[in-house]
C-alpha cells in the first residue's frame, strides 16, 4: 500500500492521534480490568442485574475516556504540531522533548525501558501501525455487515408460522414478562438456535421442529428466555459491545469485559424467566432438556451459550444461587494487569511530565557570537538524562534544576543551573564551552575564563548527582527483582492454596452427600423399625388368639374325650 496520503498534515496529526489513542487505550483497559476484577469479587452474592450494570458502566466509561484522549490527543497536535523521533516539531528552531523531573530510580526505568520507547514507536511507526488496524476493522466490520444481512435474510427465507395456539400462548408470556411490543414468532429451516433479531418489530426464530420434540413448558421456558432479550433492550447494547470488539480487536481487557457482559446478561435472563415460572427447577429441567435434545437429534446449541460448561455454571447458579467467581487465569490476568498499572502509574504520576519546549540549540562561529545550531535539530538520536524535581543544593550553595539534552552526533550538551543566586544556561560541544548565559545575558567567549572555577564546580555536582541516581537505580532493579520472586512465591502458594481448597470442597461435597445419603438410610431403617414393630404387635396379636384359639380346640377335644368314653360304655353295656 502506498503510504505517501500520509503525509499531508492534517492527515498526519488524524493518524498520530488515532494511533495514540490505541495505543493509551491498552493501559486504560488494564485499568477497566482491574476494576472488573474487584467488581466480581465484591459483588459475589449480588444479584446479577446490579452486576451487569456495574460491567455496562465500566464498558461505557472505557468508550468515554477514549473517546476524550483522541480528542485531547488531536487538540495537542493541533496545537503544538507532532513530534518526530528525535522530539521536533516540524522544521523550526523550538523542539518538543518529553520533559520530565524525577529522581526515583524505579519509576525512571520504567519510563526509559518501557514508556518512552513504546511512544517513540508509536510516533515513527503511526502510519503503518494505523494501516494495519484500519484492515482488520474493516475486514471484522464485513464480517459484522455479512451477519446483519443474513439476519435479513434468514427473517424472509425459508420460515413458517407456528400453530395458533402457540401464537396465543407468546402473547400470554409478553403479558407476563410486560413486554408490550408486538413480537412475530416463526420457524425457520437456517437456524439452529433459537435466537432474537430485531429492535422496532422484534422477530423470535426457532428451529424447525423444536416446538414438537420439546414439552410446553420447555419451549414456554425457552420463549421467556428469548423475551427477556427484547424487555431488556440487548440487542443494542450487543450492536455496541460487536462495534467496541471491532475496534479494540487487540485489547484483551475489553475482550474479556464483553465476555463478562455477555455471561451476566444471560443471567439476567435466566431470572426474569424464572420469575414468571416461578419454578427454578422446571426451568433447569428445561436446559437439560434442551440440550439433551440438542446433543441427540439437529445438533442446535443453546442460544445462550455454545459451550456445554457454560450450561452447567448458568445450572449451579440457578441451583445455589453463587455468581461467578475469577478462575484462576482471570485471576492471574487481573493480577498482571494491577501490577502494569501501578508501575506506570508510579511513573507517570510520581513525575511532572508535560510537553515543553527545548532551549534552541546554538553553534559558535571562530569570531563571532553564538548562532542557532541548524543541524543539531537535524541530529538522528538524543538522550534525556533527567534530574530530580526537588531542588537539591549541592556542597557551593548551588542548584541544579533543569535537564541535560545531549545529542550523540554532534555532542551537545545543555546544562540549566542556579548557583549562588545566579542562573546559568551553559551549551558544550565536544567537552568544550561554545556558549554561557548567566541571568538572561550572554558572556562573551573571552569572559568564560573568569567563570571556570564554578563551571568546573557545577560540572562536578552534575556528575555526582548522575552516580547518585545511578546507584540508587541499581538497588531499586534489585529490590524489584527480589520483589518479583517473593511474588512468584506468593503466586505459587497461592495457587497451591486454590488447589488444596479446591479439593477440600471435592471432599466437603463427597461428606455431604455421604451424610445426606446415611440420613436417608437411618430414616429408611427408622421406617423399616416401626413397620416391624406393627408387624410384631400384629404377630403378638395373633399369637393370642391363636393360644384362645388352642385353649378351645383343648377344650372341644377333652369333650369329645368325655363324650367317646361315655359312648364306649354305654356301647359295652348293650352288648352285655
Amino acid at each position: 500500500m502506498d503510504l505517501s496520503i500520509w503525509n499531508q498534515a492534517f492527515v498526519e496529526k488524524f493518524v498520530q492521534s488515532v494511533c495514540l489513542t490505541l495505543m493509551h487505550s491498552v493501559w486504560q483497559g488494564l485499568i477497566v480490568a482491574v476494576l472488573a476484577g474487584l467488581m466480581l469479587v465484591f459483588t459475589r452474592k449480588a444479584r446479577p442485574a446490579l452486576r451487569y450494570n456495574l460491567l455496562a458502566g465500566l464498558l461505557l466509561g472505557f468508550i468515554l475516556i477514549s473517546g476524550a484522549t483522541f480528542w485531547i490527543e488531536i487538540m495537542r497536535n493541533s496545537t503544538v504540531g507532532i513530534p518526530d523521533a528525535n522530539g521536533f516539531v516540524g522544521e523550526g528552531s523550538q523542539p518538543v522533548f518529553f520533559y520530565n523531573t524525577s529522581s526515583g530510580s524505579f519509576e525512571s526505568s520504567v519510563r526509559e525501558f518501557w514508556v518512552k520507547p513504546v511512544i517513540g514507536f508509536c510516533t515513527k511507526n503511526a502510519a503503518l501501525i494505523v494501516t494495519f488496524w484500519l484492515l482488520i476493522f474493516i475486514l471484522k466490520s464485513a464480517t459484522a455487515a455479512s451477519g446483519l444481512i443474513y439476519l435479513r435474510k434468514i427473517k424472509t427465507q425459508r420460515v413458517s408460522e407456528p400453530d395458533v395456539q402457540w401464537k396465543k400462548r407468546l402473547h400470554e408470556l409478553c403479558g407476563m414478562l410486560g413486554v408490550y411490543q408486538s413480537v412475530q414468532l416463526l420457524e425457520s429451516a437456517l437456524v439452529k438456535v433459537p435466537m432474537v433479531t430485531g429492535y422496532i418489530k422484534p422477530m423470535i426464530l426457532l428451529p424447525v421442529g423444536m416446538l414438537c420434540k420439546l414439552t410446553t413448558s420447555q419451549v414456554e421456558a425457552i420463549l421467556l428466555h428469548e423475551l427477556a432479550h427484547i424487555k431488556r433492550r440487548d440487542y443494542l447494547v450487543n450492536l455496541v459491545q460487536t462495534f467496541c470488539e471491532n475496534v479494540f480487536f487487540f485489547n484483551p481487557a475489553l475482550l474479556w469485559l464483553s465476555s463478562l457482559i455477555r455471561e451476566e446478561r444471560e443471567h439476567c435472563c435466566d431470572d426474569l424467566a424464572i420469575s414468571v415460572m416461578r419454578d427454578s427447577k422446571s426451568f433447569v429441567q428445561a436446559l437439560v432438556s434442551f440440550q439433551e435434545y440438542n446433543l441427540k437429534g439437529s445438533g442446535m446449541e443453546l442460544t445462550f451459550s455454545r459451550k456445554r460448561n457454560h450450561l452447567m455454571d448458568r445450572i449451579k447458579r440457578i441451583i445455589y444461587q453463587n455468581n461467578k467467581q475469577l478462575n484462576a487465569m482471570e485471576k492471574l490476568f487481573v493480577t498482571l494487569s494491577l501490577v502494569a498499572v501501578t508501575a506506570f502509574s508510579a511513573a507517570m504520576t510520581k513525575t511532572e511530565t508535560h510537553w515543553k519546549p527545548a532551549i534552541p540549540r546554538q553553534t559558535v562561529a571562530p569570531a563571532a557570537a553564538p548562532a542557532p545550531l541548524s543541524n543539531v535539530a537535524k541530529a538522528p538520536v538524543y538522550k534525556l538524562d533527567t534530574l530530580p524535581k526537588k531542588k537539591r543544593k549541592a556542597q557551593s550553595g548551588s542548584t541544579i534544576h533543569s535537564a541535560n539534552i545531549y545529542s550523540e552526533q554532534h555532542n551537545v550538551g545543555t546544562y540549566h543551573v542556579t548557583s549562588d543566586g545566579k542562573e546559568y544556561m551553559i551549551i558544550k560541544k565536544d567537552g568544550k564551552l561554545v556558549s554561557l548565559v548567566i541571568d538572561g545575558k550572554e558572556i562573551p567567549k573571552e569572559q568564560y575564563a573568569a567563570h571556570e572555577t564554578t563551571l568546573d564546580q557545577i560540572e562536578k555536582e552534575i556528575k555526582i548527582a548522575h552516580e547518585k541516581a545511578e546507584i540508587e537505580r541499581k538497588k531499586a532493579d534489585e529490590m524489584r527483582a527480589k520483589a518479583d520472586i517473593e511474588r512468584a512465591k506468593a503466586d505459587k502458594q497461592r495457587e497451591e492454596a486454590d488447589v488444596q481448597r479446591q479439593e477440600a470442597d471435592v471432599r466437603r461435597q463427597a461428606a455431604e452427600e455421604q451424610r445426606k445419603q446415611a440420613d436417608r438410610q437411618r430414616a429408611q431403617g427408622d421406617e423399616m423399625r416401626k413397620e416391624a414393630e406393627k408387624m410384631r404387635e400384629l404377630a403378638n396379636l395373633k399369637r393370642i388368639e391363636a393360644d384362645k384359639e388352642r385353649e378351645r380346640a383343648d377344650e372341644q377335644r377333652k369333650l369329645a374325650e368325655k363324650n367317646r368314653e361315655e359312648y364306649e360304655k354305654e356301647r359295652s353295656s348293650r352288648i352285655k
